[in-house]
């Protein structure tokens, strides 16, 4: 039993080298299945990204809260705490009007964090994101399914190739029948697979758009419930001020709404921190237009690098869906396979002799250290992925774009052996799918 199980895998692991790397013309593929296996990594990987939205937004919502707390409990204390009475020589009850106010703001604000912050993000978990958990816990079980129906559309190519070979050599051959009826059997097994594993994923995607429904119906909501009693609370507060101040207040900041609001970068200095600089001599209103001119056309040519890139890439996706193999696209490609003398003994006799593509990024002289004096430790070298790799083999190493991968040993056909510092798993890799990493960039995880 054991025995053949070798076989099978030693004979699925040879067909997948030979169609890998072109050595078998005549292999068959069903594309409509192909096309259906990427597109469900691809909804994986954003249901991936919609929990991790999920947990960047609550924490963030977490510390604007816990910030504006803050904020309300020193106001208070300018009112009601210590800090109102540090000058004796003022009698501050006389001379601040807000008393209550700031007493109310705090309690609003450490009612809100403490309550209907907590208690929205603690039902957005419970609904959205332990449904996208379940979810994600049936993926690695459908992707073996995958993986089995692959393998068989593999080895019916394979008894397709034996057959084709005997029928070559001798058509009236004694074990030409038998290969004939093993192939048949293949393919009638790779077609119930293929069936099976397309409804499969059908239905996998149904499920995940119940659960995106889900998940948008209860985030909108628990967003409502932190907002919406925060916002009520402040409005009935608003109520109590100075009505003078509080129309005068609101209409500058109508006005600026009608203006479309005030043009300050993100991520540049505020305006009032560009008022003080000027006011201060530290820049001039000419310098600091001159400069958020240079910067916005240095966005712009930004922008429209990574837009053309954007596009070569999904017109080198799209040619290799299509069955095109260009070199020189911005899509990697596996180091191509020399096929000589492959034995079907078990698979790790499979000899692997491999030639590099030019890579998709930097040129391989700088995939190399610089040599090391006589005597000194050769430093760890470590690869960023620039391009996700999926396993297709037992010895294949897993990774996904931004992986920080240490090189554990180098090959000249360009598959190294690495480990993954995310995962801490081991096996080989295409380096072209992989760049240096960044000079002063922290690798991931532990060496």
């Amino acid at each position: 039993m054991a025995s053949e199980k070798m076989k099978y895998s030693a004979r699925v692991q040879t067909q997948r080298l030979l169609q890998r790397f072109g050595a078998d013309k005549d292999a068959v593929e069903d594309e409509v299945f192909a096309d259906m296996e990427d597109r469900y990594k691809a909804m994986v990987s954003d249901l991936n990204k919609l929990g991790d939205g999920l947990a960047e937004s609550l924490a963030q919502t977490k510390k604007l809260f816990s910030t504006n707390n803050r904020l309300a409990e020193v106001l208070d204390h300018f009112y009601n705490g210590e800090l109102a009475h540090r000058w004796p020589e003022v009698n501050s009850d006389a001379t601040m009007k807000q008393h209550d106010a700031a007493l109310e703001f705090k309690v609003i604000w450490d009612e809100s964090n403490t309550k209907y912050r907590s208690s929205a993000a603690f039902i957005n978990i419970r609904l959205a994101m332990n449904q996208l958990r379940a979810f994600m816990g049936g993926v690695k079980e459908v992707k073996a399914k995958n993986r089995q129906r692959n393998e068989a559309e593999l080895e019916f190519n394979s008894r397709r190739r034996e057959l084709r070979k005997a029928e070559r050599k001798n058509p009236k051959g004694k074990n030409v029948g038998a290969l004939r009826v093993s192939c048949e059997m293949a393919l009638e097994r790779s077609k119930v697979l293929t069936e099976q594993q397309k409804d499969q994923l059908v239905k996998e995607k149904i499920a995940r758009d119940s659960v995106v429904d889900e998940y948008t119906i209860s985030t909108i909501i628990c967003q409502a419930e932190i907002f919406g009693q925060l916002s009520k609370d402040l409005n009935d507060l608003v109520e109590k001020l100075p009505q003078d101040k509080v129309s005068k207040v609101r209409s500058q900041i109508r006005d600026l709404v009608q203006l479309g609001g005030p043009r300050i970068a993100s991520d540049g200095p505020s305006g009032l921190r560009m008022a003080a600089n000027v006011a201060l001599g530290v820049q001039t209103l000419k310098e600091y237009k001159e400069s958020e001119l240079k910067k916005h056309e240095m966005d712009d040519a930004d922008a429209e690098r990574r837009r053309l890139k954007a596009i070569e890439i999904a017109e080198a996706e799209e040619r290799v869906r299509s069955g095109s193999r260009v070199q020189g696209s911005g899509f990697p490609q596996a180091p191509k396979f020399q096929v000589s003398r492959l034995p079907t003994q078990h698979t790790s006799q499979i000899t692997r002799l491999r030639t590099m593509p030019p890579p998709p990024g930097p040129s391989a002289a700088t995939l190399s250290p610089s040599p090391e004096p006589a005597g000194a430790e050769e430093p760890r070298e470590i690869l960023v992925a620039e391009f996700a790799h999926d396993v297709e083999a037992d010895e294949d190493l897993e990774f996904t774009e931004g992986d920080h991968i240490v090189v554990i040993a180098k090959d000249p056909s360009g598959w190294n052996t690495g480990k993954n510092l995310r995962t801490g798993k081991t096996g080989m890799f295409p380096v072209n799918y992989t760049r240096p990493l960044s000079s002063g960039q922290e690798a991931q995880g532990a060496l």
